[in-house]
């Protein structure tokens, strides 16, 4: 596992962590009584956001049980390790 690739997987949960808060931050716009009754453009802004946000933690977690298989696929054929 290269130190850029740890790096990563260091820095990933922090990442996740405020994806998720920010689409708890948007599905509670959305989920206010009056949203739908703002400019569908605001709307649609909003609606487009989280979908954006929840593709980029969907990366986020696929990458980061990538990296987690490589660690233990390195840990493994380290010398001495067993």
């Amino acid at each position: 596992m290269s130190y850029k690739e740890q790096r990563e997987l260091d820095d990933l949960p922090a990442q996740i962590e405020s994806l998720e808060q920010s689409i708890c931050d948007l599905e509670a716009q959305i989920n206010d009584p009056g949203f739908y009754a703002q400019a569908h453009e605001t709307v649609q802004a909003v609606l487009d956001e989280l979908t954006r946000r929840n593709g980029e933690i969907e990366r986020c977690l696929e990458r980061w049980t990538e990296l987690e298989e490589l660690k233990q696929q390195f840990e493994k054929a380290r010398p001495g390790a067993g």
